[in-house]
């Protein structure tokens, strides 16, 4: 069993490469066809496991930001039939398994694009359906036996915020910027006791929760075995605050385009009851997102600085192997 001081550090320095993971990025498409999409076509986004984090922000974003008939369905929509789209959006860390399930039904659509690493089993998978997807590839990434997936969700959503818009005439995100955000959320700095680290989080954001909350979520309760909860602004004190009755650390994710005075009232409303974090408004979405991310990574490093667990495997061993069986057979 390996160190669980090794596996932190290992975490903080997988944590300090994705600035220059971003600013480094290349977009390559493979294969590249020239015709661009028609900006009414619909859209839908899924994701593998970790990667439904990706998944589901990345919709949410080219909803709002971009205007486009964009969503995000989960994974098992696909299990029985086609979902209706004529653009399909996997995000899959290997694109092995359960990404079979998206794929089966990519005659339904106009386009399939396919955001994953570079490893053999994507190979042996591209290699069945080359000339009826987009590839768009990750970098080389060492996180095939690791747990916690620190870089791969991030640079997903850096290589469709870049590379996706022009598709359909839209200003694409420059990863430069995106790694800015996220180098500014590494920065900063938490007044929290090892007590306060260990409180149960919660997340607060406004207007749709889940969509950019989920892949943050994901990632503590991998790092931690603790569920976070994700509310509505509103929506958290219609009732399950009320419910709280252990303190909570309360996290503030609201975007730039957001009320300040908001942010304001929610702070006072629970003063004294939960220690509140706010973490700001420097950025617009998508460039927010990273911004998080920096500040929950720089937030996980300190809490297993001193609650250093095994963070390389679940607490439980669970053969999911059958799960994957279940997927259809492309060979």
């Amino acid at each position: 069993m390996t160190n669980p001081a090794f596996l932190i550090a290992e975490l903080r320095q997988k944590t300090q490469a994705i600035g220059p993971l971003l600013e480094s990025l290349i977009t390559r498409w493979e294969p590249s066809p020239p015709h661009a999409l028609a900006p009414e076509s619909r859209w839908i986004f899924t994701g593998v496991g970790l990667s439904e984090g990706a998944a589901q922000m990345a919709a949410f974003v080219f909803a709002e930001k971009y205007q486009l008939a964009a969503r995000f369905v989960p994974l098992s929509a696909f299990i029985n039939a086609a979902v209706p789209a004529d653009i399909l959006v996997v995000f899959s860390n290997s694109l092995g398994g359960n990404a079979r399930f998206p794929l089966q039904w990519l005659e339904n659509y106009q386009e399939t694009i396919c955001i994953s690493s570079h490893t053999a089993s994507i190979d042996f998978l591209y290699s069945s359906v080359q000339n009826k997807i987009r590839l768009l590839r990750l970098p080389e990434l060492d996180e095939n036996n690791y747990l916690l997936k620190t870089q791969s969700p991030l640079l997903s959503c850096a290589l469709a915020f870049s590379a996706l818009p022009p598709l359909v005439g839209q200003t694409s995100a420059d990863p430069q910027e995106l790694a800015a955000a996220y180098q500014q959320g590494r920065q900063q700095e938490f007044p929290l006791s090892p007590e306060d680290l260990n409180l149960p989080l919660a997340f607060v954001t406004q207007n749709h929760p889940l969509e950019l909350s989920t892949g943050l979520a994901w990632k503590w309760l991998e790092a931690t075995s603790k569920r976070v909860l994700q509310e509505d602004v509103f929506r958290l004190f219609h009732g399950p605050i009320q419910s709280l009755a252990q303190k909570h650390l309360i996290l503030e994710l609201i975007h730039q385009d957001s009320s300040q005075e908001l942010s304001e009232r929610l702070e006072k409303t629970i003063q004294g009851r939960h220690h509140y974090l706010p973490l700001g408004q420097p950025f617009p979405l998508p460039h927010s997102y990273f911004f998080w991310e920096g500040a929950l990574n720089q937030l996980l490093v300190r809490y297993l600085a001193y609650y250093p667990r095994q963070i390389d495997r679940w607490p439980v061993d669970i053969d999911d192997q059958e799960i994957y069986r279940f997927a259809p057979d492309f060979s």
